[in-house]
């Protein structure tokens, strides 16, 4: 039996990598909504571990 990924699982990992996360902010920041830049911007900061981690 095949194990799976979620997309969103997949995508937090990737967005672990900050130059992944960056191209990630480029590209919905070019072609997305507010709201798509807002969601973006909190798939990174989940992906970075949350808003503690990312204020330390």
């Amino acid at each position: 039996m095949k194990s799976f990924v979620s997309h969103h699982d997949f995508l937090l990992e990737t967005l672990r990598n900050p130059e992944e996360a960056a191209d990630y902010l480029d590209a919905v920041a070019e072609d997305g909504s507010l709201s798509d830049i807002l969601k973006a911007i909190r798939n990174v900061v989940d992906a970075q571990g949350g808003l503690p981690k990312a204020w330390s």
